[in-house]
């Protein structure tokens, strides 16, 4: 499923009420509405909850579209580095 939507950057199977988390990069709040519809009509979802990202906290995070390692990182670990 996450293949037939380029959007879907990240997904991560998460505890709590919901089985999955979708990291989905939009363009602005119709295009993040269109690519919704499209996992929704996906036979197997049976409920979807969205939250938008206002701002980051860390800026020099991947998460942020950081394309270089935050400043003091551990040049070895693979997480900080892009």
């Amino acid at each position: 499923m996450v293949r037939n939507h380029p959007e879907i950057t990240a997904a991560m199977t998460v505890t709590g009420g919901a089985d999955a988390l979708l990291h989905v990069r939009a363009r602005d709040v119709g295009h993040f509405e269109e690519v919704l519809e499209r996992i929704r009509v996906e036979p197997f979802i049976r409920k979807t909850i969205s939250v938008m990202v206002l701002s980051h906290l860390l800026p020099d995070s991947p998460e942020a579209g950081a394309t270089h390692a935050a400043p003091n990182a551990d040049p070895t670990d693979a997480s900080d580095v892009r």
